[in-house]
């Protein structure tokens, strides 16, 4: 059997992660315990799980040619992702993200810049062939971009998965063409305020499963009219930092030969683990 293929369409972002004793108080100064750069984002950041688990990824992004942009790239192409960009101009920050990881708790403070809301280049300018692609996932960014993609994915039968980390103003579009959407515990469409009526309302959409992720709590999720739940592992927390992300890169390799149920169990033992490391990356050499 070939390698599994998926295709991640969305936000990269240069992260850099400061390990910390404690957070920082007001006008005050700390020494970090250690500093690690890495390619972040949500799509980034699934693409290199799918990845780590022996897929192939694609990443459709907009990160630029910025000196600052190649910390990132080289963090790609050293975990196996095959970048797609979508940004020209080498003179154009990328989105840089300053995070702060407790060393005792794991918690985290993240600071960022902005990012534009459409791809520089149009990514239709680029030959994808969809034929060999056994899934994708949208993050929700670049949304009117991420809305063809996804529409073109779905023409040639392949399984879209939305990443709803949350609520943006047009996800609607992105639920009418996906088959499952993963979402976190704050993503709340609009006249939603309990995860009650966030399954009501994403039950409106044909999808064939949906769940959402409350950190170290039980999954809980949604095909049809019944909600169940899955426990998540507990282990001892290292660093959450981008523990939903992988949760997502990991439930996409999943499904393309499990069920629904089965996916999200396994890619909850996979997030889980992760945890347990530093940094958004270590846990890649303990599979």
């Amino acid at each position: 059997m070939g390698k599994y293929t998926g295709l991640f369409f969305g936000l990269t972002t240069v992260d850099m992660i400061y390990t910390v004793c404690r957070h920082v108080g007001n006008n005050e100064k700390l020494k970090a315990q250690s500093l690690r750069c890495y390619a972040g984002g949500p799509a980034a950041n699934a693409a290199v799980a799918f990845s780590a688990l022996n897929g192939e990824s694609g990443l459709h992004t907009s990160l630029g040619e910025h000196p600052v942009a190649q910390l990132a790239r080289d963090d790609l192409a050293e975990h196996g992702v095959e970048l797609f960009d979508y940004v020209s101009d080498s003179s154009r920050l990328p989105v840089v993200s300053s995070i702060m990881v407790n060393a005792q708790s794991g918690d985290r403070a993240v600071v960022y810049t902005h990012n534009q809301q459409l791809l520089q280049n149009d990514f239709r300018s680029k030959e994808i062939d969809f034929s060999t692609v056994d899934v994708v996932l949208c993050d929700g960014h670049y949304l009117e971009d991420a809305v063809t993609f996804a529409l073109m994915a779905k023409e040639a039968d392949v399984v879209v998965v939305l990443d709803g980390g949350s609520w943006k103003p047009g996800f609607e579009k992105l639920l009418e063409l996906a088959d499952y959407a993963i979402c976190s515990d704050d993503f709340f469409p609009p006249g939603c305020q309990s995860q009650d009526e966030v399954f009501s309302f994403l039950g409106r959409y044909s999808l064939a499963g949906c769940a959402i992720s409350k950190g170290e709590k039980p999954i809980v999720f949604q095909q049809g009219l019944e909600q169940e739940s899955i426990e998540v592992p507990a282990v001892e927390a290292v660093d959450t930092l981008g523990a939903g992300d992988i949760l997502h890169g990991a439930f996409c390799y999943q499904i393309i030969n499990h069920s629904f149920a089965q996916s999200l169990q396994n890619a909850a033992q996979i997030a889980s683990q992760a945890c347990r490391y530093p940094g958004t990356r270590a846990w890649i050499a303990h599979q």
